[in-house]
């Protein structure tokens, strides 16, 4: 499983892996301007900030 997350979220990346049963994933972390939809095609979840745009052209 890979899961896209906007760096901009603060201590993510701490929490996550504090948690065990998260080893199988796959986090890619990405600048809010990267998360584009060639990005997310092979992304099965995506974590953001509320400041970022999701619309149709984005989970196409």
């Amino acid at each position: 499983m890979k899961i896209a997350v906007d760096k901009g979220i603060k201590s993510f990346e701490k929490i996550i892996t504090s948690i065990n049963g998260f080893d199988e994933i796959e986090f890619e972390y990405l600048q809010t301007q990267e998360i584009t939809n060639d990005k997310l095609k092979d992304t099965e979840a995506l974590f953001i900030r509320s400041t970022t745009l999701v619309d149709k052209a984005l989970l196409k």
